[in-house]
């Protein structure tokens, strides 16, 4: 501390005057508190004391010049006091000390000394920051900040299926901590979802990245790319030929030919009990009839599409008798033409001898027995349309009861 030396003063036994510039009228006035510099310099500073009394009036007169020190300040800034975990934090000190100041930090009980300023990576914590600076001997007051360093979230996701088929229905699990944080999900196909567990469904093909983007409550913002997760295989496209797609039952067989794209297996079922699993089959059918034609096809990967066509065996020969017996006898009672059912269509025309028209039928169904008409030789006209063509057919019949 500065002060004044004390001086010893003898003088007769008179009254002694004490004047201190500052105003004090004791010997020794105490402590006094020199005021900072407005611009916290150095400056100096002179304490003047007068002594007199009444044989002296004029007194003696004695000076003592101070040279005072500025106190540092030890202010501080953090450029972030809540950050994230793993984020960078500026720190530098504001006061009034040169750098060559002895700064004295403490840290969570740590102590370093260092100017600054300086970066760091932090990871989650409160970090309590606190300065005092030393400025040619003298000390700073204490100044503390506290840094709260917030955990990134954590992330981890799943998914119940990883490849298949188009289209491929996927549910998303998500493992990531902590709880509160909001989801952005990027399904790699260019759709993405605001959820915590989505569903997604792939229609394109291919190998997709998923990315999982989390933010916790406190702001605090990480990512997690799984590449290829999703890989969606392409479908076959089924699609064949029959040829003929229509037949008589005399020449029963068809040659299927395969057009599919894509097929790595075949299935064939040909409407009638019969398979095959070769790529274009021929198939022979044993009855006439419309059969409906499926083919299966399945990719290497499992996948499966299917068509069907229908194919149809006709029956286009017919066989027209000659002669009814109409008696009675529950035996040959009908003029039957055999497979006149199988037609597309017909008409038959039937006249007696004189070329009178007894009977006509649009689509006859074998259901004329001579009714009306007495027993002699007859003239029909069969008129009739098969897949394939229209025929005229002329005969007689001839009718005994």
């Amino acid at each position: 501390a500065w002060g004044i030396d004390e001086v010893e003063i003898t003088c007769p036994n008179s009254s002694i005057n004490v004047l201190w510039s500052n105003g004090s009228t004791v010997f020794n006035p105490g402590q006094v508190t020199l005021p900072p510099h407005p611009q916290n310099l150095a400056y100096d500073t002179c304490f003047i004391v007068h002594i007199w009394d009444s044989i002296n009036p004029a007194g003696a007169y004695d000076t003592v010049c101070i040279h005072v020190l500025p106190i540092p300040t030890s202010d501080f800034v953090i450029s972030d006091t809540n950050i994230c975990e793993y984020d960078s934090a500026h720190i530098a000190y504001t006061g009034t000390a040169p750098s060559t100041a002895n700064f004295t930090w403490e840290l969570n009980g740590q102590v370093f000394n260092d100017p600054g300023p300086f970066d760091s990576l932090f990871s989650t914590n409160v970090y309590v920051y606190k300065l005092t600076v030393n400025q040619d001997g003298c000390i700073s007051s204490k100044t503390t900040h506290t840094l709260h360093v917030n955990p990134a979230p954590n992330i981890a996701f799943g998914a119940d299926i990883i490849s298949g088929c188009a289209p491929l229905p996927v549910n998303f699990s998500n493992f990531s901590s902590p709880p509160g944080s909001t989801y952005h999900w990027f399904f790699g196909d260019g759709d993405t979802a605001y959820a915590t567990e989505p569903s997604h469904t792939y229609i394109q093909t291919g190998v997709f990245d998923i990315t999982l983007e989390a933010i916790t409550d406190q702001g605090c913002v990480d990512s997690l790319t799984i590449p290829g997760l999703i890989n969606v295989y392409p479908n076959p496209v089924a699609q064949f030929t029959a040829n003929p797609a229509v037949t008589n039952i005399d020449n029963p067989t068809i040659q299927f030919n395969d057009l599919s794209t894509n097929g790595f297996t075949w299935n064939w079922n040909f409407g009638d009990g019969g398979t095959s699993t070769s790529t274009s089959p021929s198939h022979t059918y044993n009855s006439d009839g419309t059969f409906t034609t499926w083919l299966i096809v399945t990719t290497d990967k499992g996948c499966v599409d299917s068509i069907s066509y229908n194919v149809r065996v006709i029956i286009d020969n017919i066989v027209v008798p000659n002669v009814i017996t109409p008696n009675g006898d529950g035996a040959n009672e009908y003029f039957v033409i055999e497979n006149i059912d199988k037609l597309e269509s017909s008409t038959l025309l039937i006249y007696n001898r004189w070329g009178k028209k007894v009977y006509e039928s649009n689509n006859y169904q074998n259901d004329w027995n001579g009714d009306g008409a007495a027993d002699g030789v007859y003239y029909y006209v069969l008129k009739y349309a098969t897949f394939f063509d229209e025929f005229e057919v002329k005969g007689t019949l001839t009718i005994i009861r």
